[in-house]
């Protein structure tokens, strides 16, 4: 009686699990949609047209889909919802390709992302779908008539001095500064007017610290001069060289 109670348990045991794993089987895998987005090449001044595409296997239903975009380069024209600040919306009911205008207003390489924290597609059976992504491109050429000169023609600090002394063709330099400097302040002017200039790494920490002074040639070429400077401990004055790491950096 035993035995007949062991085995009856045991195929109820082995029914179930088939029923469970047949259940498992038949449960619809979530649907995958896939945003691309084209690449392409311009001069400055241009206009250029962007195409950004969701496909899937089944049929989309909604897009609804926020867009990034460097806005240093690319001036949107139409084809979204735009939101300022390099975004966009893309928001269609029953559309899955868009083509977005964009003008070109500096040289250099834009990005153009779908930002996946806050876009979806949604299919007719399912709410919504798994999103993949890929990015595109604009490269934009400056015209031959925009000038290539990145360089510095002065580059000066406060508190300290340069080692060795400021040279246009020279970009890396040697600084010390006392324990009490937490800021280093960077005086530098672009030999041209028309280059642009940003400094990164004036807060000073103990010890080693690099300064990056970048200059933006108007025809998007780029020069780095870099100024390595060290903060002393408390006690010790400025009056040692730093260590020398003048390598140059083109």
């Amino acid at each position: 009686m035993n035995n007949i109670k062991r085995i009856t348990a045991l195929v109820m045991a082995m029914l179930m699990s088939i029923l469970m794993f047949s259940g498992l089987t038949n449960v619809k895998a979530a649907q995958t949609a896939h945003v691309s987005i084209s690449s392409a090449s311009a001069n400055v001044g241009d206009e250029v047209t962007i195409t950004i595409t969701a496909s899937s296997d089944v049929k989309i239903e909604l897009c609804d889909l926020r867009i990034n975009y460097d806005s240093s380069i690319l001036q949107y024209v139409k084809g979204f919802d735009a939101g300022g600040g390099g975004t966009g919306r893309l928001i269609s009911p029953n559309a899955t390709s868009f083509d977005v205008v964009f003008k070109t207003i500096n040289p250099g390489t834009a990005m153009i992302s779908v930002d996946k924290s806050t876009s979806y597609t949604s299919s007719a059976d399912e709410d919504y779908m798994s999103l993949t992504t890929s990015s595109g491109s604009v490269d934009v050429k400056a015209p031959a008539s925009y000038s290539s000169d990145n360089t510095l023609k002065s580059l000066e600090i406060s508190p300290g001095a340069l080692s060795p002394a400021f040279s246009p063709d020279r970009t890396t330099y040697n600084a010390t500064v006392n324990a009490d400097v937490t800021e280093l302040v960077v005086s530098a002017a672009a030999n041209d007017n028309a280059a642009k200039i940003s400094i990164s790494g004036r807060r000073m920490d103990p010890g080693s610290n690099t300064t990056t002074i970048t200059v933006i040639a108007e025809d998007g070429s780029v020069k780095k001069y870099i100024i390595y400077t060290t903060r002393l401990e408390d006690g010790q004055e400025a009056t040692t060289e730093a260590e020398s790491k003048t390598e140059e950096v083109s």
